[in-house]
């Protein structure tokens, strides 16, 4: 089996993305379900360079496709799609959280004012 320069590379930048991941939960800077998804996708990416033509074969036989490429960008598609779905629930969050801090602030405002007065 001949090693390329990838199959040693590529491993080794998912070990730093997964210690620095892990920091961060230690760190108590985010949580560990923000960081599954990634952390998935990660070892996914390792597992491919690691063994590129095991892996591709296996993931062409378990989805039925006959090209190993096929396969690949099969399942990346279905990876940034469900990561769309992910950003646009997070958005959702996002907007109903600054409509009721934006609500709440301009009724302390309106307090202020009648207090004033």
């Amino acid at each position: 089996m001949n090693i390329r320069t990838f199959q040693i590379v590529v491993p080794l930048l998912v070990t730093i993305f997964i210690s620095w991941q892990l920091w961060r939960i230690y760190r108590f800077k985010t949580k560990w379900k923000a960081i599954w998804p990634s952390a998935l996708i990660a070892f996914f990416i390792s597992s491919i360079a690691i063994f590129p033509d095991s892996t591709t074969t296996w993931l062409a036989k378990v989805l039925d496709f006959k090209s190993n490429i096929n396969a690949i960008i099969f399942v990346l598609i279905g990876v940034l799609f469900v990561a769309v779905i992910i950003l646009y629930d997070l958005y959702k969050k996002q907007q109903k959280t600054i409509t009721k801090l934006t609500i709440e602030l301009s009724l302390l405002r309106a307090d202020k004012e009648e207090d004033i007065i």
